[in-house]
């Protein structure tokens, strides 16, 4: 879509920016509606909210751009309920025992999701065009939830014991707002939460156009290649919850270390690789390329829209192809890209795919955390940081356009991101712990 209608890089931004204002809105809305009335019927909603509104995105695109950020602004409206209510569920389905590993199969999702947008978006816009494409994902949505609606009780039955007799839900207002706000550990969730958000967003909105315009891959490239770093990061959001399980049940660590050890290794372990891509991977030259022309007509940006507009950037051609097999080694990729270009290349993909590797293990710490120190109110916490991360990578998301349409400088996205990561890392282990905190 961005090369249909000549978005620079900064609309494009702004494009994927107002799904995520949206999104803010009723993650923060969401958590409290989790824990008031039933999630299944909250995340029922919102899923035929975000299909509705994903069928509507081309038409909207069609119109112009305040139509279309209307339509990505409403279906994040729908979308944000989604990980809130989720939290509201594992609490009340899931026992104790499993709650980690539960979780984490449950974040996963969403990174399988990104590898099977990233391998099958391409394909259905070249062979039917860009409206099929937002069809397809949005009519999935109704069929999501006709298989999953029956499958589940309609009230989580590990909280019946926890509510009183008569229990009737309170208003948004009357929750504990200033225990909360003036809660030193969920100050350490909303700084972790906030820097998952940036990375994640600015990683899954803005790599294709990374490998684009640092190595002149054509779309096909990038895409293949983005979809190794997702691969990574489900599998590293996967054995962090299974480890926090085995640590905390064999009581070889107490909660508050096993969270603290994961969360050290997933904020750290990006940082560093980060760094290493900004500084000692060909950051600087990188940055040079943009400025005499590596940049070609073809961007990504792996959002709904940012698919389409990837495969219009196909079909227009320019760069090089880099397909499935053209990686397979060393040598066939420097037969390819060249001796010079395939070193940094294969030295980029492996930084980017360990970057989101160590990102998943956050999940059995920070992320499992809101799980920890409260119980009813665990959904209303998780809604609420989860709408500081949204506002965060949205924010990050628009600023990484206008850096690259000023500077031209991914180091400098890097360096920005790596020190959010160190930062909220020495806040949770500074202000964190799992003792419970609230109802």
């Amino acid at each position: 879509m961005g090369i249909k209608y000549g978005w620079s890089d900064t609309v494009k931004g702004a494009v994927s920016s107002a799904f995520n204002l949206g999104h803010t809105i009723t993650n923060f809305y969401g958590g409290y509606l989790a824990s008031a009335y039933s999630p299944k019927l909250v995340l029922s909603l919102g899923v035929v909210v975000w299909s509705a509104f994903t069928l509507l995105t081309p038409p909207a695109a069609a119109l112009g751009l305040w139509p279309l950020f209307v339509v990505r602004a409403c279906m994040g409206l729908g979308e944000g309920v989604a990980y809130p209510t989720m939290q509201a569920i594992i609490k009340g389905w899931v026992p104790r025992e499993r709650r980690s590993r539960s979780l984490s199969l449950m974040y996963s999702g969403h990174q399988i999701g990104s590898i099977l947008s990233l391998l099958w978006s391409p394909l259905i816009i070249a062979s039917s065009g860009v409206d099929l494409m937002f069809y397809l994902y949005g009519l999935s949505g109704f069929v999501w939830i006709a298989f999953w609606h029956p499958l589940v009780s309609p009230d989580p039955p590990l909280l019946r014991d926890h509510l009183p007799a008569g229990f009737s839900p309170p208003r948004m207002s009357e929750l504990p707002w200033r225990t909360i706000l003036t809660n030193r550990v969920f100050w350490a969730l909303m700084a972790c939460h906030s820097t998952f958000g940036i990375l994640y967003n600015t990683a899954i909105s803005w790599m294709p156009r990374y490998y684009n315009s640092a190595f002149g891959l054509d779309v096909r490239s990038s895409s293949f290649l983005s979809v190794l770093p997702w691969v990574a990061m489900a599998c590293g959001t996967n054995i962090s919850g299974w480890v926090a399980d085995y640590l905390i049940n064999r009581k070889l660590l107490t909660t508050t270390r096993t969270r603290a050890l994961l969360q050290l290794a997933g904020s750290v372990g990006p940082a560093v690789c980060l760094l290493y891509l900004a500084w000692g991977s060909g950051g600087a030259s990188q940055a040079a390329a943009l400025h005499t022309g590596a940049v070609t007509g073809t961007a990504a940006n792996v959002t709904a829209v940012g698919v389409a507009e990837a495969a219009a950037g196909a079909q227009h051609g320019g760069g090089r192809t880099l397909s499935a097999m053209d990686i397979g080694g060393p040598s066939r990729l420097g037969a390819v890209a060249g001796v010079a270009d395939s070193a940094e290349l294969r030295s980029a993909v492996i930084l980017m795919t360990m970057t989101m590797a160590f990102l998943g293990l956050q999940a059995g710490g920070f992320a499992s955390t809101h799980q920890d120190i409260a119980t009813r109110m665990a959904s209303v916490l998780f809604g609420t940081t989860n709408a500081a991360a949204s506002l965060a990578g949205s924010a990050f998301v628009y600023m990484v356009g206008v850096i690259l349409d000023s500077t031209g400088s991914w180091s400098l996205v890097f360096q920005i991101i790596a020190a959010c990561c160190l930062a909220s890392c020495a806040a949770f282990l500074t202000l964190g712990t799992s003792e419970p905190q609230f109802d």
